[in-house]
């Protein structure tokens, strides 16, 4: 299959093409885009794609999986007033009379800004709709509002059932914090520059309320602007002391031109969470080469995704 589009600088675009097996069996994709003077620009593949000729259902047996029921509740774990933990418990069926294996996805994200926090995935074996218990408990590292996706998926990666709990508020465990004899840490100061076009360097200034030497740990992730992705992270460890002024840099070179956020956290020596900051929508202007073009233009793969519905083509 193939199509022809029209781009226009970094705007933002997705288009789609699918195509349908005959047969039952796994599939390798090969993607590749060509500029209007037909000189390779980028590639992609896409591997061990099973299709199922159509039969009416998920594959072979069309056998269904699904909660029976599903529950998810917050606590507050530490007894310091607030909910820190939130537990979600479940019991997936099939409508197989058979050993069944499925996978459940959690993903948790950060309701505020969308980032992607945290997530688990597990491997069950069910049989028919025996009643089964499972759970999953999860704790932030800052106090914050919170969504959780739960998806179920059977044996051959189809999704069978999902659910979502939206905008839920929990505190950081009051446990977290501190460092030796639970001394304070936290940013007294921090700037960034872009230096050249693909790399930004951001410096800041660790101080500590401790009269005494304290090891503190600064970590980067960066994220899609555009998407909210996540990207790369870089980290550094430093030595500080009291308030003394202080200033370490950690830079950071695109590979891809965009934007990015950069969401900057410090830990002390017993890994609490101590202070964070946000750096919003910086462009970078990366410096790699590419194909050709009228006047040697790049175009490139932004971003790809696919996917299998009915069970026998893929978009």
């Amino acid at each position: 299959v193939y199509d022809y589009h029209i781009i226009n600088g970094t705007e933002e675009e997705y288009f789609e093409q699918s195509w349908t097996s005959r047969d039952s069996q796994s599939y390798d994709f090969y993607v590749y885009m060509y500029d209007d003077d037909w000189n390779w620009e980028d590639e992609f593949w896409v591997y061990n794609v099973y299709l199922y000729q159509t039969s009416g259902a998920g594959g072979p047996g069309d056998e269904d999986e699904w909660f029976d029921w599903i529950y998810a509740y917050t606590y507050d774990d530490d007894d310091d007033g607030y909910d820190d933990t939130a537990e979600i418990e479940y019991d997936p069926d099939t409508t197989c009379e058979c050993d069944i294996n499925i996978t459940l996805v959690i993903d948790v994200y950060d309701n505020e800004t969308g980032y992607w926090v945290n997530g688990t995935e597990e491997d069950y074996t069910i049989y028919s709709d025996d009643d089964d218990y499972w759970y999953q408990d999860w704790s932030p590292e800052y106090n914050g509002t919170f969504d959780f996706y739960v998806e179920l998926y059977d044996e051959d990666g189809n999704l069978e059932d999902e659910e979502e709990y939206l905008n839920i508020s929990l505190h950081a465990r009051s446990s977290g914090g501190g460092g030796d004899e639970d001394y304070d840490e936290w940013f007294y100061d921090w700037d960034y520059d872009v230096d050249p076009s693909d790399t930004i360097i951001i410096g800041y200034d660790p101080d500590t309320e401790c009269d005494c030497n304290v090891t503190i740990y600064v970590y980067v992730d960066v994220y899609d602007n555009a998407t909210g992705d996540y990207v790369d992270y870089i980290d550094d460890e430093h030595e500080i002391n009291n308030g003394y002024s202080d200033w370490f840099e950690q830079e950071w070179t695109a590979y891809e031109n965009g934007s990015y956020d950069f969401a900057v956290y410090m830990y002390d020596e017993d890994w609490n969470e101590e202070d964070e900051f946000w750096i919003y929508d910086v462009y970078l202007e990366s410096d790699d080469g590419g194909g050709g073009g009228d006047e040697d233009y790049d175009e490139y793969f932004y971003d790809w995704d696919y996917d299998v519905n009915p069970s026998d083509t893929i978009t």
